[in-house]
């Protein structure tokens, strides 16, 4: 009966099965015996046992299976991060610790800005370019998924490919029909790929041929790569911000272990070594920046997997190694399920003679897949051609990463606060952070300096630049040397002091993705206009400066209609003492009482002469500084990170005389390095008029000598924390003799 016959013919197929896989354990690392396409296979084939339904090697492709589809939503993720600017660039809290940390050289908190950022933000819908890659990157993490619930699921074995007929080359016929012939091409194209498809793969010459092909195209690709990192977008050729020195030398590592490691298993043969080590390189190229960086677990810095720098091409060779490791893992499980007598050895050949062959002849004891003349040669020069190329690229990165830069470090005053190597510069050296202050350096001024640091620093992104005194300041003429392209990746601008700069310079306009300009104790007497055309810029921070009280400026006008109408822009300006900071300063030696804050004391005369006034008038930078602790401004009495810096410095012996809780002249002078930076040498005289005229310290309170010639403690706490604190709660806050316990 039917019934019977089918019994009969399952029967016989198992039988033969049965044969096949005896001949396979038989023939060892030999030839199985037959191709597909020569065996007969049973319609319905067989059930894989639950041995080799999870055996090590589908074990192994499942986890790496869910290791993939990690990769990807981390990679999906990251292109919705955007890191929150940090505290110290934050220019209302952040001028007096960025201070701190010129005076003390720490920088941590600035390299932590580019490469470890504590918190983020989620990008907004509207960036096009984001949210694509993100739903790329998704697609494949689903992809995954699919093929890791195919693997858990799989019961049966898979047909393996059948052997097909090759069509010949299609003759080129010039009289012919062009688009005939490009069918017809492409059909044959379209047989040439199921022909190869169909040959058992890692068993010939030219699966190892392909793999190294495959290899050194993505290896030029992670060159190019390397190189962004370095420094250079090859593919726009155009300098860029280089990445941290350990990124780039762990990138050329990880190029040089893919170049070595496929050229070693190639001569060896090792189909489970080749797979292994393809799949680690690759994790590793889409992991190099936060292994490097120590940030693997900080999602806040997994904004560097998409190097906004060469945006496309990272995304796009990100995506490639993605799919490389899923087709990889696709095609072994796809093996490890395949009938047992079916399944391809490592070194299975075309023919049971080509398979002998090797082993009556294995001299190497190598791959004997390789069974040609040609095969071998290619071999034998592809490994020393990936060792010599391997050995130069890593010690070409690791002498560029040890080259010196006097010009950046060397420079009195000047601090770059993130040194970068950049590849093909020359010298191999450039800077992200730029820093300059003279607070420490007495009357000395090294601001000219900058003119030989800007052709040398052409990727700086954060400027801040600090001057104190009114002979060290930018100048327009020094301005008119620096080049354009010194300001072209600034995103972080900042100036304090410059008491000779009237507007900001003219080269800033070349920041496309400025977002932060922040001007203190400068006198600036406009804006300008390109400010409106720079759609990034997110905080306008104008402290002390006449331009705030021009209200008739159109860019003053803009910034505070903008403000109104997008709660992403920030605009601060500060009209506090704007009549002392005006640019139509008194030049007689007489000055009228009009001009001059009023105090509970009317008569000006008693404590300021006319030329101390007008002195004192000119010199912008000290009533600035001292109109962070008018008493208009609201204090908080919490105990800010500025309050235990200055209790530190203030604890020092040196500075414990009388009156207790206040410092005399000679002790401002002692700290007026770290603390007041902008004012000139005063003499007692001088700082009674200062103080008095800015009101810093309530009268009645202590005697008047005690009022006009020390500051309180707590005109210290207001002064470093730019007039937001007192200090009055800090637990270890010295004593001040503006505190109501304290016995005049």
């Amino acid at each position: 009966s039917g019934h019977e016959l089918q019994k009969v013919e399952i029967h016989t197929n198992d039988n033969r099965t049965a044969e096949l896989a005896a001949n396979e354990e038989e023939h060892g690392d030999a030839v199985v015996g037959r191709l597909a396409s020569e065996v007969s296979l049973p319609d319905v084939l067989p059930t894989l046992s639950l041995r080799q339904r999870f055996s090590c090697q589908r074990v192994a492709i499942m986890l790496l299976f869910f290791v993939n589809s990690g990769l990807a939503v981390a990679h999906a993720i990251a292109h919705q991060v955007l890191p929150i600017t940090p505290e110290v660039l934050n220019p209302r809290v952040g001028n007096a610790k960025m201070m701190q940390l010129l005076a003390t050289n720490s920088y941590s908190e600035i390299e932590d800005a580019f490469i470890a950022p504590k918190k983020h933000d989620w990008a907004a819908s509207t960036d096009t370019r984001l949210l694509i890659c993100s739903c790329l990157f998704g697609i494949i993490a689903l992809i995954n998924c699919l093929k890791l619930a195919a693997a858990l699921l799989r019961q049966r074995a898979l047909r393996p490919p059948r052997k097909k007929a090759r069509l010949p080359f299609p003759a080129c016929d010039p009289e012919g029909n062009l688009w005939n012939w490009l069918k017809i091409f492409a059909r044959y194209l379209w047989s040439e790929a199921g022909w190869w498809q169909a040959q058992p793969k890692h068993g010939m010459p030219m699966f190892w041929l392909k793999l190294n092909v495959v290899d050194w195209l993505v290896s030029v690709l992670q060159f190019v790569r390397l190189l962004t990192y370095g420094g250079y977008d090859l593919l726009t050729a155009r300098e860029v911000p280089a990445l941290a020195d350990g990124v780039v030398s762990m990138q050329a590592s990880v190029l040089a272990a893919d170049l070595v490691a496929v050229g070693v298993t190639t001569v060896i043969g090792s189909l489970p070594m080749v797979t292994s080590m393809g799949i680690l390189m690759d994790i590793m190229f889409l992991l190099c920046p936060l292994i490097a960086t120590g940030n693997l677990l900080n999602r806040a810095a997994w904004s560097m997997l998409r190097n906004d720098e060469a945006f496309w091409f990272n995304a796009l060779l990100s995506m490639t190694s993605l799919l490389l490791v899923m087709l990889s893992l696709a095609s072994r499980d796809q093996e490890a399920c395949w009938p047992r007598g079916f399944r391809i050895r490592e070194n299975f050949s075309e023919s049971a003679d080509s398979a002998r062959a090797p082993q009556q002849g294995r001299i190497l004891h190598l791959n004997p897949n390789l069974n040609t003349r040609k095969a071998w040669a290619l071999a034998m020069v592809n490994l020393p051609v990936r060792v010599v190329v391997a050995v130069c690229l890593v010690s070409w990165v690791q002498n560029v990463i040890n080259t010196e830069c006097p010009a950046l470090t060397m420079h009195q005053q000047w601090k770059c606060a993130f040194l970068t190597h950049p590849l093909l510069e020359t010298p191999h050296c450039n800077c992200r952070a730029l820093f300059f202050s003279n607070v420490d350096s007495g009357d000395s001024c090294a601001i000219d300096s900058l003119e030989s640091i800007s052709k040398q620093a052409t990727t700086v992104e954060i400027i801040m630049l600090a001057a104190s005194g009114n002979n060290c300041s930018l100048t327009h003429s020094l301005l008119t040397k620096i080049p354009h392209s010194f300001f072209r990746y600034t995103f972080y601008f900042s100036l304090i002091g410059h008491v000779k700069l009237t507007k900001l310079p003219a080269q800033l306009a070349e920041a496309s993705k400025l977002q932060l300009v922040a001007v203190t104790f400068t006198p600036l007497e406009t804006l300008p206009l390109w400010l409106q055309d720079r759609p990034t810029l997110r905080v306008l921070f104008i402290k002390l400066s006449p331009v705030c009280s021009a209200t008739s400026d159109p860019m003053v006008r803009w910034a505070l209609k903008h403000e109104a109408e997008n709660s992403d822009f920030n605009y601060e300006c500060d009209t506090a003492l704007s009549t002392f900071l005006s640019t139509d300063v008194p030049t007689s030696n007489k000055t009228d009482a009009s001009d001059v804050p009023t105090s509970n004391k009317t008569d000006t005369s008693e404590y300021c002469t006319a030329e101390e006034t007008t002195s004192l008038m000119q010199d912008r930078g000290s009533l600035a500084m001292l109109d962070s602790c008018h008493p208009k401004r609201n204090h908080t009495q919490e105990c800010r990170r500025e309050c235990a810096f200055t209790t530190l410095i203030l604890s020092r012996p040196e500075l414990q005389k009388e009156p207790a809780g206040a410092l005399d002249v000679e002790e401002i002078a002692t700290l007026k390095n770290m603390f007041v930076q902008h004012l000139p040498e005063i003499s007692t005289e001088f700082m009674a008029c200062l103080t008095y005229l800015s009101e810093c310290q309530p009268f009645g309170l202590v005697s008047d000598r005690d009022t006009l010639n020390s500051w309180w403690i707590s005109t210290i706490y207001k002064i470093t924390t730019g007039g937001r604190s007192d200090c009055k709660k800090c637990p270890d806050r010295l004593p001040s003799l503006e505190d109501p316990s304290h016995d005049p």
